[in-house]
């Protein structure tokens, strides 16, 4: 059961990067001020969600070594 719910974590928060990677991406192609302070806020989402997603990684790893 465990090992089914990490599984689903890693891939919602991979997901989440995707999301905010790709918006990120598209707020830059605005070459506004105001489409750059948006990209700027979307990739650091996206570099918090990178973190969250190596946190989730890194437990579902000690779960695994666990046996769990």
């Amino acid at each position: 059961f465990m090992t089914l719910f990490t599984n689903i974590l890693i891939g919602l928060a991979l997901l989440v990067v995707l999301i905010t990677l790709i918006l990120g991406f598209f707020a830059l192609m605005d070459r506004t001020p105001e489409g750059r302070a948006r990209s700027n806020k979307m990739m650091r989402y996206r570099v918090y969600a990178q973190g969250t997603a190596i946190a989730v990684f890194a437990l579902a790893l000690y779960l695994k070594s666990r046996g769990g």
